[in-house]
């Protein structure tokens, strides 16, 4: 069983789950509420509220870029290109279109 899955039935079984991680993109849509700390609180709400760029740079200190896919924001850093991260989620749709067929 993936740790994902574990997650998910820990928190329908009403466990509170603190869990840190920079992997934003990897977790966010499996999440239901993110707080992003960096010395104080500086957001805490759902994905969608708080990986926003204003946000990102007050907690990483640095800019950061956001983009939606699939509904959910993804987070690009400086060093990858947005057109990288489009090329893949236009493969991540195509394989789940295949699949599906």
């Amino acid at each position: 069983m993936s740790l994902l899955l574990v997650l998910h039935d820990l928190h329908d079984k009403g466990t509170t789950i603190v869990l840190t991680t920079h992997d934003l993109n990897g977790l966010a849509s499996h999440l239901p509420r993110l707080v992003c700390l960096n010395r104080e609180v500086i957001a805490d709400g759902p994905p969608r509220e708080t990986l926003i760029p204003e946000v990102l740079e007050r907690t990483y200190g640095a800019p950061l870029h956001v983009l939606e896919h699939g509904g959910m924001p993804i987070v690009l850093d400086h060093d990858y290109e947005a057109s990288e991260i489009m090329r893949d989620a236009a493969r991540e749709i195509r394989s789940e279109r295949t699949e599906q067929r």
